[in-house]
């Protein structure tokens, strides 16, 4: 003869064992995502070091002056040609289907010779 079940230790073992499990799977899965943001950052990381390390050249730029037009005595019928922006540097990426291209861009000055105090005069 078997025992009579009691319904009420068989629920409560039931759920303290849910719950453990429960407690148990949210517990491993901080840990893998502690992990993975781990793995994420040394990643990062790593891509920013090989981008750093790549070769890099340098190039002269010579500009020219703009001529001061906030000044009252300037009164200059010449036309400036317009300036369109040229390549400075050209590099290929893999297959040749796409490149990166470097500009140097003057911004505007306001009519002054020079850019003001504190704002750089090229991008």
């Amino acid at each position: 003869q078997h025992p009579k079940l009691d319904l009420l230790q068989f629920f409560i073992t039931f759920a303290v064992c849910f719950l453990a499990l429960l407690i148990l799977a949210a517990f491993l899965w901080k840990i893998k995502q502690k992990y993975d943001r781990f793995r994420r950052r040394q990643r990062l990381y790593h891509e920013m070091e090989q981008m750093a390390s790549r070769p890099f050249g340098s190039v002269l730029v010579e500009l020219e002056r703009i001529p001061d037009t906030s000044d009252p005595t300037h009164q200059s019928r010449k036309r400036r040609k317009k300036s369109r922006p040229s390549p400075i540097a050209l590099e290929p990426c893999a297959g040749n289907r796409a490149a990166v291209l470097s500009l140097i861009v003057r911004l505007p000055t306001g009519g002054h010779s020079y850019s003001p105090h504190g704002v750089p005069g090229i991008a």
